[in-house]
């Protein structure tokens, strides 16, 4: 049977495997409601697979990236669900979301020490959209949910991202970069992960229609074209295939991630701290009250053995 959840990315964390998880399909427009047992059974699935050659997974995050997610962030959704089995199995957890946790969530999240990594990538709400996806709660939203998580002594940190040419480096936007950072410290988070983004398809036709007041500038979006290679007319008269997705060179995507990275510093956030995503500083302990529990061996139907 086919696995609700899936691997986004794998990578080292500063205490070891760290796997991102997500539900479904990135970008689907399907919402729809996922059991418990079909959350649990998906995390045994990965988990255990990974396990199964040797390797401990002691850091997951859980990432809220698609429609379904409009449900997972509420009472009962899969990010719950997947939380409650992390913890009881001794992994600390992370949940990365572009949505306003509901409260039952954020009160799940406060008894098991969880952190929550927000997106944001734009503090102009149609420019935050078009980046990430038409569910994205706004920038302003997120920030005042960050304060109430600071306030109940949850780690939080943003995730600044995707970060692009023509969007983030103009310096005489009132409401770029500079701006958003400003922003991120004033409410009090002083914590980011910031990543260099590739361009999808789908973004260039949601940038185009957030071009206008409170969106994005033309010259913006035409120097967006041209640092991924794009010739400005064929950018928005031909739509390449929905899974087309355009690399930036490298030296100018070190470049941007260099300048961005400098101008945050400046005003005082801290990028990367620890060296990995994770943020691994902020976090309270170094382990979960619970102890680390494999799901390869004796203890994997430990569950089902009754009577």
């Amino acid at each position: 049977m086919r696995s609700v959840l899936h691997i986004v990315t794998k990578g080292q964390a500063c205490s070891g495997m760290h796997l991102v998880l997500a539900a479904g399909n990135p970008g689907s427009t399907e919402i729809r409601k996922i059991g418990q047992e079909a959350v649990e059974m998906g995390l045994t699935a990965i988990l255990g697979e990974q396990e199964a050659s040797g390797i401990e997974v002691p850091r997951i995050t859980l990432w809220a990236n698609s429609a379904v997610d409009a449900l997972g962030v509420e009472r009962g959704g899969w990010v719950e669900w997947a939380l409650r089995w992390l913890h009881a199995h001794g992994r600390r957890s992370i949940v990365r979301t572009r949505h306003v946790l509901a409260r039952s969530l954020v009160d799940a999240i406060a008894e098991m020490g969880v952190g929550v990594e927000l997106e944001i990538a734009h503090q102009r709400a149609r420019v935050q959209r078009a980046l990430l996806d038409r569910f994205a709660d706004p920038a302003s939203a997120l920030l005042l949910q960050s304060q109430n998580l600071a306030s109940r002594k949850i780690p939080v940190w943003a995730r600044v991202a995707p970060l692009l040419p023509g969007i983030h480096d103009q310096e005489t936007d009132k409401s770029g970069f500079e701006a958003l950072v400003r922003n991120l410290i004033a409410a009090d988070l002083h914590d980011a992960t910031l990543e260099v983004g590739v361009l999808h398809a789908q973004q260039i036709f949601a940038l185009h229609e957030a071009v206008g007041p409170g969106g994005l500038s033309a010259g913006g979006l035409l120097k967006l074209g041209r640092f991924f290679g794009l010739d400005p007319v064929s950018l928005l008269s031909e739509r390449p295939a929905r899974t087309t997705v355009f690399q930036m060179r490298r030296y100018s995507a070190t470049a941007l991630a260099h300048e961005l990275t400098r101008v945050a510093t400046r005003i005082g956030l801290r990028t990367n701290h620890c060296g990995c995503s994770t943020q691994c500083h902020l976090w309270p302990s170094a382990a979960p009250s619970a102890p680390y529990l494999s799901v390869v061996g004796p203890d994997l139907f430990a569950g089902q053995l009754t009577g």
